[in-house]
């Protein structure tokens, strides 16, 4: 059990390092997060990676912020009252799978989970409720806000997206 209050920038950051290569390995089990000054949880190019039972509450930016993911599993997990999006996806990946289980949003104040991921690496959602994100008073480009969101364009197609149990 750990807690990460009130960070200067992201609260819980992977990346990958010059030359050395993709993190992989981690497992983060009973985590909560308080109001980072940037993200909660901020993970590029994680894999082989087990991430369990994270709240992330009132973040200045995205609760759960992933690029380029491996095979990666994140289960029992909440993102509420934080800026931007609760949960967001994007970069390109070809390896393993992203799945996410039994995760919940509520009160973001853009999407509570936005996937713009390219590639052929599955996302997999099974058991996903969205309550009451996305204000939809600041006006950005991608308002009106949803619950979720799966936004591509014709030159960049979304990643694979599988959703079971979705609940609002």
């Amino acid at each position: 059990d750990t807690d990460i209050s009130q960070t200067s920038g992201d609260a819980f950051h992977t990346a990958q390092g010059a030359g050395t290569g993709n993190p992989r390995g981690f497992t983060v089990d009973h985590l909560s997060i308080y109001s980072p000054a940037l993200h909660g949880v901020r993970a590029t190019a994680l894999t082989d990676s087990y991430l369990n039972d994270i709240l992330v509450v009132g973040g200045a930016q995205r609760g759960f912020y992933f690029t380029s993911m491996g095979e990666t599993k994140l289960s029992n997990s909440r993102a509420v009252f934080n800026t931007l999006e609760g949960l967001y996806i994007d970069g390109a990946s070809s390896n393993g799978g992203f799945q996410i289980n039994g995760f919940s949003t509520d009160r973001n104040d853009r999407h509570g989970v936005r996937i713009s991921a390219t590639g052929t690496t599955t996302i997999t959602f099974d058991g996903l409720l969205l309550r009451r994100d996305g204000a939809n008073d600041g006006g950005g480009t991608e308002t009106p806000y949803a619950g979720i969101a799966i936004i591509g364009s014709p030159t960049a197609k979304v990643a694979p997206v599988v959703i079971t149990n979705l609940s609002e």
